[in-house]
């Protein structure tokens, strides 16, 4: 997988659920590895920058990464799906190797990580990578013709959150909750938690 090489022992199996266990072993990369990525992604640079090669099927033809590679390496938020991001959206190698370019412009190559695990929370896995920037969009105040997708995603959280609320606040009145002894001090966004301290 993109974790690593697993041996994975199926203990328990009843329908689609199984119980199973794995021993994970992740490759490690040399530097003769990394020198041999960066090359090959500064050869691609070279040749897209003198108008060889056309970037999107550089990507199609050369990249690793599954996600991107049959759009042309269009990259896009694992969070939203939306092509724009927001700088602090980004990865900080990324940005690192980002900030001082202009639209069109293309990075050093750089080492950054995927979005394997995003959604769990933990880094991604060491990638190799070169980075085009296809537009800047300089900070402005929203409006609904150019921002509608982020109003509405905005939107959409927002709606989210308030019927998560709804339900919590409902479900507290009847369910038990004890404050463990350490957290007495801490402040909690629920007052009900408050007042049980």
């Amino acid at each position: 997988t993109p974790d690593g090489f697993h041996i994975i022992e199926v203990i328990e199996k009843k329908g689609d659920m199984f119980n199973a266990r794995h021993i994970l072993i992740k490759p490690q990369y040399t530097t003769e590895d990394r020198d041999k990525a960066f090359s090959k992604l500064d050869s691609l640079k070279t040749r897209i920058t003198s108008g060889e090669l056309d970037f999107a099927l550089a990507a199609r033809f050369w990249s690793e990464d599954l996600a991107t590679r049959t759009n042309g390496g269009q990259m896009a938020d694992p969070a939203t799906g939306s092509a724009y991001f927001e700088i602090d959206q980004l990865k900080p190698a990324d940005y690192a190797a980002i900030k001082d370019l202009k639209e069109g412009e293309i990075s050093a190559p750089v080492e950054s990580q995927d979005n394997e695990g995003y959604q769990q929370g933990r880094q991604g896995n060491l990638v190799y990578k070169i980075i085009r920037v296809d537009k800047i969009i300089p900070a402005h105040t929203a409006t609904f013709e150019n921002d509608y997708t982020q109003i509405l995603e905005e939107v959409e959280q927002k709606k989210q959150m308030e019927a998560v609320d709804a339900f919590l606040e409902e479900k507290i009145k009847s369910t038990y909750i004890i404050i463990d002894p350490l957290m007495k001090g801490c402040e909690f966004s629920r007052e009900v938690w408050n007042s049980r301290k």
